[in-house]
């Protein structure tokens, strides 16, 4: 069962979906091995982009061992980890430092993706949800900015797209988690969006 919210998961349209992975998560059907190798061959190219950018003249501090915990209005923790920070870029320093999220995907979505606003705007759920995850990460660890790190699986092209905090979808983040933590503590069901074959 999930024992806390997760910023690679709040930002899912279905409040069902969300409540139940804490309350009847045993139903939940496994993902199969097709799932699982997309999942594998994701962490397995973050060492090969920390390279990369290194390389570029970034530096970073790669993903922390221990997550971030944050407890909200009503008793919801939040827990996370970033995929590391930017530092400095060839020899000049941030101050304060950025946010790093390395994401991989297929060159038809990459095609697809020129600005922070596409992510938020994607017609894919899986997509809109990095950039909550990036807001979140930027509120978990007090930072104005940060920037995602888009990795083509086709062509091994990367590109950066860098981001602004953004504290009111923030805030309409934290309302949802309130909204929804309750119904956990009580094993209420949200009710059903309307039915989506790409989200249900």
């Amino acid at each position: 069962p999930a024992r806390t919210w997760y910023p690679s998961s709040v930002g899912h349209p279905c409040r069902r979906f969300l409540v139940w992975n804490f309350i009847r998560w045993q139903e939940k059907a496994p993902h199969d091995e097709t799932l699982q190798a997309i999942f594998d061959e994701g962490r397995a190219h973050q060492p090969s982009i920390y390279r990369r950018l290194e390389a570029m003249g970034f530096e970073i501090v790669r993903e922390s061992d221990r997550p971030v915990q944050w407890k909200i209005r009503g008793g919801a923790v939040i827990s996370g980890r970033p995929d590391g920070r930017l530092i400095g870029f060839r020899g000049e320093k941030y101050q304060p430092s950025r946010i790093l999220e390395l994401k991989t995907m297929s060159g038809f979505q990459w095609d697809r993706l020129h600005d922070v606003d596409d992510l938020r705007n994607s017609d894919h759920h899986w997509t809109r949800s990095y950039y909550a995850q990036g807001q979140l990460y930027c509120f978990l660890e007090e930072v104005p900015s940060g920037v995602f790190v888009l990795k083509n699986k086709t062509t091994g092209m990367l590109k950066l797209l860098p981001f602004e905090r953004d504290y009111g979808y923030i805030n309409e983040l934290l309302q949802k988690i309130e909204e929804l933590q309750p119904m956990v503590d009580s094993g209420v069901d949200p009710e059903p969006i309307k039915f989506d074959w790409s989200v249900c």
